[in-house]
């Protein structure tokens, strides 16, 4: 029997870059949503995913006041090209936490 799922935790992850250039410009490349059935899942993931490169928080203004919604987490990177270059980069990936709950098909119909 499927368990019911609730409610899941969603992962927004929005992956920047920049050249190493101080003229050099970030920008956003690819963004990724992972869900998970707990946040103790999404914390695992994370840590394997991001291991102990820097990480700083990412805060938003709400009317009760600032409140803390994920997680910037910047690391050097590389990439080898098709013309056999290794290309290096700094990059940042934006990660921030929301609480969802799937809708069933009668809520749908209403």
């Amino acid at each position: 029997m499927r368990k019911e799922i609730t409610k899941q935790i969603q992962v927004l992850i929005t992956m920047t870059t920049k050249g190493y250039h101080p003229k050099d410009q970030w920008f956003w490349y690819r963004k990724e949503r992972k869900q998970f059935d707990t946040l103790q899942d999404a914390k695992d993931w994370l840590k394997e995913t991001y291991g102990k490169c820097s990480r700083r928080p990412i805060f938003i203004d709400t009317d009760s006041g600032t409140k803390k919604v994920g997680w910037v987490y910047g690391f050097r990177n590389s990439e080898y090209g098709h013309d056999g270059k290794t290309y290096r980069y700094i990059q940042q990936d934006w990660v921030s936490f929301e609480e969802v709950r799937p809708i069933t098909p009668q809520e749908m119909q209403s």
